[in-house]
């Protein structure tokens, strides 16, 4: 090789070959910083967005949802005004008639002179009750005190109960869409194994479209599964008068009861301790006082009256 060659090779081509593996090293190192940039700014954002919804996602426990079922259901406060209804007519049935005062304005004729004159008059009227219907209709008025109270407590029971019923049928759903989910998962593995083993001909075309069927159910099962979670959700909301946020979340796992009870000791509890019941036995004998009370109405009360005419 000639020396005018080497020349050539050592001062032209081997420069330009260097000066181009370093741009391309250079070139590589920004593609591969502006990747990991990227990279990092998609997880902070996903970071943030899930950490939102971590803080905007509130798990309520079924002492917290009872708690708001009665401070915002209208039921409650219904019923206090009746209680408080109850009590007004109470004192109504234990005052005593209010007298009344009559004025009169007419002529008169002397029987001296023959002569007219003007003559007025007021009287005061007190009506005097028989002690039994006063009696009578101030018992009865008790019991319809005690009856609203009772009723009061039915309705913060129907609904703790009725709040309980739909908790745990949100449990139920969120297990629903638990179980949907892990079969869709398990159908898909099944799906991608039975496709690699059609590509490799070691399983039948039929076997691929079996399996991509059953995907297919389960991927509608997870579906109609989140879609009955959902309306549980919103009838919970609905309930709970839509205090809650709208996408809240419920605590708790669905557990078997600690004892099972007989339906004879649950009849017994009932009837010990259910205010409907209850109530229905102060009915009783609220209707025995106002019959009493009905019974002493044909007896006339006495008035007393007293009078005064000036002429």
């Amino acid at each position: 090789m000639s020396s005018l060659q080497k020349l050539y090779r050592t001062h032209l081509f081997y420069p330009k070959q260097n000066y181009l593996q370093r741009r391309l090293e250079v070139l590589f190192k920004t593609i591969t910083l502006f990747l990991c940039f990227i990279s990092t700014c998609i997880s902070l954002r996903g970071f943030q967005a899930s950490a939102e919804e971590n803080q905007t996602q509130e798990k309520y426990k079924i002492d917290e949802l009872i708690e708001l079922a009665i401070e915002k259901n209208p039921s409650v406060p219904s019923a206090l005004s009746n209680i408080d209804i109850a009590k007004g007519e109470l004192k109504a049935a234990k005052a005593f008639p209010n007298p009344e005062v009559e004025f009169s304005l007419d002529r008169g004729k002397s029987r001296e002179d023959n002569s007219s004159k003007a003559e007025f008059g007021i009287a005061v009227i007190q009506p005097i009750e028989w002690p039994l219907k006063r009696l009578y209709r101030r018992k009865a008025a008790e019991e319809k005190v005690k009856i609203t109270e009772f009723e009061k407590e039915a309705v913060r029971i129907e609904l703790i109960s009725t709040t309980k019923q739909l908790y745990y049928a949100t449990l139920l759903a969120k297990k629903d869409v638990e179980i949907a989910k892990q079969n869709l998962d398990t159908s898909k593995t099944l799906l991608s194994i039975i496709e690699r083993r059609v590509g490799l001909g070691e399983s039948r075309e039929l076997d691929f479209i079996k399996a991509r069927v059953e995907t297919l159910k389960f991927e509608r099962e997870l579906i109609r599964a989140e879609t009955n979670l959902s309306a549980v959700k919103a009838i919970l909301n609905r309930f709970l008068g839509n205090s809650l946020e709208k996408d809240f979340d419920v605590d708790g796992e669905l557990t078997p009861p600690s004892t099972m009870s007989r339906l004879e000791q649950i009849a017994e509890k009932v009837a010990d301790f259910n205010p409907q019941l209850k109530a229905q036995t102060v009915e009783v004998k609220r209707a025995g006082f106002s019959i009493l009370e009905q019974k002493h109405l044909i007896v006339p009360d006495i008035f007393l009256r007293a009078s005064m005419i000036e002429k």
